[in-house]
């Protein structure tokens, strides 16, 4: 049943130029593997196959279709992603296995949710629509500080884990000058904006626009806040572990 769920949510959602038969077989496999190790790793509260689909595929591929849109992304060239609180991979994972060349580093601080996400990463590796994903199964304000993470994404992609002036902490010690902080956001996102000023202003972004996520046809309210990385991030930032949540810029 999931299989034809999975091609209908997404030719129904999806424009079709995005869709091979590779990649919906991919889909199938991708939700078959999550509903079997989301009794244990917690991904997700949805138990609809169709709405899991609409939430966890569609809409991150409107994500992508919309950072494509914007020429954020090409779609003839290598790009290096970070997701942040990736959980069982979205929205980044969708987007790559769309995409084909994104370089994911895939970060979530639960580690049994970190190695349920290994398991989904390894079985899709029969379908060769992924290009080595890293999972880091860290707190991001340590993972910040690896070299070979801090200033070294193109993009940072996030939903659901922190309020604006947080993930700007959060992020952009990850990106490279010019990069852009994609966080899909929903009714409060307004009042977080501009909550989130001296966060932009002391780390070092710009706000560049907020847009309404694309695909996203079942669900209200749902949107893109994008922010660009001005200028390289001070030595101060991210702050220590649990500090960026408890006392916000």
């Amino acid at each position: 049943m999931s299989n034809s769920i999975v091609s209908q949510e997404l030719t129904r959602g999806v424009p079709t130029k995005y869709l091979t038969p590779k990649l919906l077989a991919a889909f199938e496999a991708y939700l078959s593997k999550l509903m079997e190790v989301n009794t244990t790793a917690g991904f997700t509260s949805l138990t609809d196959p169709s709405v899991i689909v609409q939430r966890h595929f569609v809409e991150p591929v409107g994500l992508l279709h919309l950072l494509l849109e914007r020429e954020h992304i090409t779609a003839d060239s290598l790009c290096d992603v970070a997701d942040i609180g990736t959980g069982g991979g979205f929205p980044s994972v969708p987007m790559a296995l769309v995409h084909g060349g994104m370089k994911l580093s895939l970060i979530e601080s639960n580690k049994r949710k970190a190695d349920s996400l290994r398991q989904i990463l390894e079985m899709l590796e029969q379908f060769g629509l992924l290009s080595e994903p890293n999972v880091f199964s860290d707190r991001v304000e340590t993972i910040s500080r690896f070299p070979e993470c801090r200033g070294m994404h193109d993009v940072v992609v996030s939903r659901a884990v922190a309020r604006v002036n947080v993930m700007i902490e959060y992020a952009l010690p990850l990106l490279k000058v010019d990069g852009i902080l994609a966080l899909v956001k929903g009714s409060r996102s307004d009042q977080e904006i501009q909550d989130a000023q001296n966060a932009l202003q002391v780390v070092g972004g710009e706000l560049v626009e907020k847009i309404e996520l694309p695909f996203t046809d079942s669900v209200e309210n749902q949107y893109v806040i994008l922010i660009q990385k001005k200028r390289a991030t001070d030595d101060r930032y991210p702050r220590r572990p649990g500090i960026p949540i408890k006392r916000p810029l």
